[in-house]
């Protein structure tokens, strides 16, 4: 299965994935490890989103969903970005 199919998988398509814990201390190898895995579903959806863009029978809702998953993913990269940094005294 490739990138494309994977990520426009129906049963995958209303499945976000579920928001980090904005409360408990991280470990720095998780999140390096949960970095890595983000950002190649970003970059994956990515590729789906151009290939389901150029299709003249595109389904627009279907294509709609991929980029909200992609932004929630975009978000949670971000997140975990920060969570690296560590904190400086005021």
């Amino acid at each position: 299965m490739d990138a494309c199919s994977r990520a426009i998988a129906p049963a995958t398509l209303g499945n976000l994935p579920p928001l980090p814990n904005m409360t408990e201390p991280l470990d720095p190898a998780f999140v390096a490890r949960r970095l890595v895995e983000l950002r190649t579903e970003h970059r994956d959806l990515d590729a789906a989103i151009a290939s389901l863009a150029e299709l003249a029978s595109a389904d627009e809702i279907q294509l709609k969903r991929l980029k909200k998953r992609k932004l929630r993913i975009k978000d949670m990269i971000n997140y975990y970005e920060n969570k690296l940094i560590p904190d400086e005294p005021a």
